[in-house]
C-alpha cells in the first residue's frame, strides 16, 4: 500500500513538474537565468578588458621611462585573463545548459543536454584561483559538483536537475562574492597604471594628452574640449589632472555599482528558483528591474569603446538595436536580451529591422 501511495506522489509530482516547467512562470525563469548568465559574463568581459588595459598602460609606462618591464609581470597579467577568461566560459556554459531542458522535457532525447552538462562541468574543473587568492578556492567552493552537473541528466527527473542548477548558481554567487575585493583591485590597477602614464605626459608635454584622458568611460558625462596642443603652464595642467580624477571616479563608481547590482540579481535568483522548486509563487519584477540597470551599464560601456575604436567621442543619441539571428526579434539597448547569445545584428532604426524580417521583442516593445 505504501509502495502504491509513493507511486502515485511520484506520477503526480512528474505531472505536475513537466507542467510547470513549459508554463509561462517557468520560462521567466528560464528568461531570467539566460540575462543574469549573460550580464554576469559580460562582467568578467570588462574584468579581462581591464587587466588588458592595465597590461599595456604598464609596458608602455616602462617604455616611456626606459626602464625594464620583467616577463614575471608580463605573465602574471597573462594568468589573470586566463583565470577570468575560466570564469566567463563557466557563465557562458551555464547559460547554454538552460533551454536545453525544457527540450529534453518535451523530446526525452538529451544528447545535446549531456554534451552542455560535460562542457559546464568541465569548465568549473577549469576554475583556478584568481591572483592565487587563498580565501577564494574554486575547486573547495564547488567541491563535487561538476560531477553532478555532467551527470544531470542520468534520471529524468526535473526536481533534482532544477536543484543541481540552483546550485551551481549559488556556487557561482559565492566566488562572485569573495572574489569582489580582487574586482576592485583589477579595475583599480587599470587606473592607477593609467593614471601614472597620462599624468607622466602631461607634466612633461610630451603629447596632447587628451586622447588618453578620453580612455576613461564617457559615462563620466563630461563634455569638455581641449586644443590639440600639450598644455604648457602649470593651471593647465593641474586642470587637466583634475578631470582625469573626476572621470576615473565615476568610472569605479559606476562600475562598483554594477558588481552590487550583480550580486543582487544572482541572490534574487536563486530565491526565485528555491521559490519555484517549493511551488511558491515566483516574483520577477526586481530581477526585471535589476537586469534593465546592469544592461544600461553595459550599453554605456560597450558604445564607449566602439567609440573609442572609431575614434568618434561625440555624444549621439542614435539609437542601435540589437536583432537575435535565431528568433528574428529586435530589442531595445534597454532591453536584458539586447545582449544574448545570438544578438548579433545591428539596425540603426526600428523600419530597418522589420524591413530585414525582424519582430519588435514583446518585453521592451521597441
Amino acid at each position: 500500500m505504501i509502495k502504491k501511495v509513493n507511486l502515485l506522489i511520484l506520477v503526480v509530482l512528474f505531472i505536475f513538474l513537466s507542467f510547470t516547467c513549459t508554463n509561462d512562470e517557468a520560462q521567466k525563469l528560464v528568461n531570467s537565468s539566460i540575462t543574469a548568465g549573460n550580464l554576469l559574463s559580460k562582467y568578467y568581459d570588462n574584468l579581462i578588458r581591464f587587466t588588458l588595459e592595465a597590461w599595456e598602460m604598464d609596458a608602455f609606462n616602462s617604455s616611456l621611462r626606459e626602464i625594464d618591464f620583467p616577463i614575471e609581470i608580463q605573465n602574471g597579467y597573462q594568468k589573470t585573463i586566463e583565470s577570468l577568461e575560466a570564469r566567463k566560459r563557466t557563465a557562458d556554459s551555464f547559460t547554454k545548459i538552460l533551454p536545453l531542458l525544457d527540450e529534453y522535457i518535451k523530446s526525452k532525447s538529451g544528447e545535446e543536454l549531456k554534451e552542455t552538462a560535460t562542457e559546464l562541468g568541465n569548465s568549473i574543473n577549469e576554475l583556478k584561483p584568481l591572483k592565487d587568492n587563498k580565501i577564494a578556492v574554486p575547486s573547495k567552493i564547488f567541491g563535487n559538483l561538476s560531477g553532478d552537473i555532467i551527470d544531470i541528466v542520468k534520471y529524468f527527473e526535473i526536481k533534482s536537475m532544477a536543484k543541481t542548477l540552483v546550485n551551481v548558481l549559488e556556487k557561482m554567487k559565492e566566488l562572485f562574492e569573495k572574489e569582489s575585493s580582487l574586482y576592485d583591485a583589477i579595475l583599480d590597477e587599470r587606473n592607477n597604471k593609467s593614471l601614472v602614464v597620462i599624468n607622466y605626459l602631461i607634466d612633461n608635454e610630451l603629447v596632447a594628452p587628451w586622447g588618453l584622458i578620453e580612455f576613461a568611460p564617457a559615462i563620466a558625462d563630461l563634455e569638455l574640449s581641449v586644443d590639440k596642443k600639450p598644455a604648457k603652464d602649470d593651471k593647465s595642467k593641474k586642470a587637466l589632472k583634475k578631470v582625469l580624477e573626476v572621470k576615473y571616479f565615476r568610472m569605479k563608481y559606476s562600475t562598483k555599482n554594477a558588481s552590487g547590482e550583480l550580486d543582487l540579481l544572482l541572490s534574487d535568483l536563486i530565491k526565485t528558483y528555491n521559490d519555484f522548486i517549493q511551488g511558491k509563487k515566483a516574483v520577477f519584477d526586481n530581477i526585471t528591474l535589476i537586469s534593465k540597470k546592469l544592461s544600461e551599464y553595459f550599453i554605456l560601456s560597450s558604445e564607449y569603446y566602439q567609440n573609442l575604436k572609431s575614434g568618434n567621442f561625440n555624444q549621439s543619441n542614435e539609437i542601435i538595436y540589437h536583432g537575435n539571428s535565431d528568433t528574428k526579434v529586435f530589442h531595445h539597448p534597454t532591453c536584458p536580451y539586447y545582449f544574448s547569445k545570438n544578438s548579433n545584428a545591428m539596425f540603426y532604426s526600428r523600419e530597418e529591422a522589420i524591413q530585414k524580417g525582424y519582430s519588435p521583442c514583446s518585453v521592451c516593445k521597441p
